[in-house]
């Protein structure tokens, strides 16, 4: 039967776990209109288990229930139930209620615990994969979800100063979403997980993240074998004749045509991309590599 006696307020004051749960409950928890009943929904079970040991430790653990929820698009999942007005106002003084998932902001947390709050939110409305991209090799993606726009902007801010590159906010359909690839997805992952333990985080995420790290580790090698591709491919005589072929063509400033010059050289970038060595502007032999696909006269600029 439930009860409304006493529950002491885990986050009072906040600490490496506590901030932590906060952050589950912003994005996967809620508290009833009534204001006595708090849930966190999940679906992974060993994450309430841990929320639960951290929250109600020792005798206050029969305070807490736990059963199987289904939501309403059907998805089967975990649901963890606290009936105690004092936790439900530990976590309004949040501003965590029943409507909160569109109006939501951004609390105050000390800069210290700043990465496991952060955390929290990314166990429950984050995702860590491989980012989709037209050439082979390896790019890890980070993204981080929210109906409330006005707390996912402090989100993109606190991520940008992290990563240290700008934050884009994408919205779709009233849901708004942040994107975070390559290096940068690494290194907000190592900041979020550094302080964390194997009872304040998401197991499943975390491998996600540490078996995705280890892919980006074995990309070097992989580069290598992919730029080999491309020479062996790109160095054949057919495959040269076509594109000098193609590359002797310039665009004629003065008559708008296309003028061949069958004397000009390829500049080469070593990733499978040539162009002719003679400036398309300037008309001199000063074409030069700047970067991977990317060539500019040295005259011209």
């Amino acid at each position: 039967m439930a009860t409304y006696s006493h529950f002491p307020d885990p986050f009072s004051p906040l600490t490496t776990e506590s901030a932590w749960v906060l952050g589950l409950w912003f994005t996967d928890g809620n508290v009833n209109s009534a204001g006595y009943i708090s849930h966190l929904t999940q679906k992974d079970k060993e994450l309430l288990d841990n929320v639960a040991r951290i929250i109600a430790p020792g005798d206050l653990a029969q305070r807490i229930k736990m059963d199987d929820h289904v939501g309403a698009w059907g998805h089967k999942s975990f649901r963890l139930r606290i009936s105690s007005k004092d936790f439900a106002h530990s976590l309004s003084r949040f501003g965590i209620n029943s409507n909160k998932s569109k109006v939501m902001e951004f609390p105050t947390i000390p800069e210290d615990l700043l990465a496991d709050f952060m955390r929290g939110v990314f166990d429950g409305d984050g995702s860590i994969s491989r980012a989709p991209r037209y050439r082979p090799g390896f790019r890890a993606q980070v993204s981080i979800g929210s109906g409330s726009y006005v707390f996912l902007t402090t989100v993109a801010q606190v991520v940008s100063r992290v990563v240290q590159r700008p934050v884009n906010i994408h919205e779709q359909k009233g849901f708004y979403s942040i994107i975070v690839r390559g290096r940068q997805a690494m290194i907000l992952c190592e900041w979020m997980y550094s302080p964390s333990t194997e009872k304040t985080r998401l197991r499943r995420k975390y491998e996600r993240f540490i078996e995705t790290k280890n892919e980006g580790s074995n990309y070097g090698s992989h580069r290598e074998q992919v730029k080999e591709k491309y020479r062996i491919y790109y160095s054949s005589p057919g495959m040269r004749a076509m594109m000098k072929e193609k590359s002797n063509k310039r665009w004629h400033p003065e008559t708008d045509i296309n003028v061949l010059r069958p004397d000009a050289d390829l500049v080469e970038d070593g990733f499978g991309s040539a162009v002719s060595i003679v400036c398309p502007m300037c008309g001199n032999r000063t074409m030069q590599v700047v970067r991977p696909g990317k060539f500019q006269c040295s005259e011209c600029g």
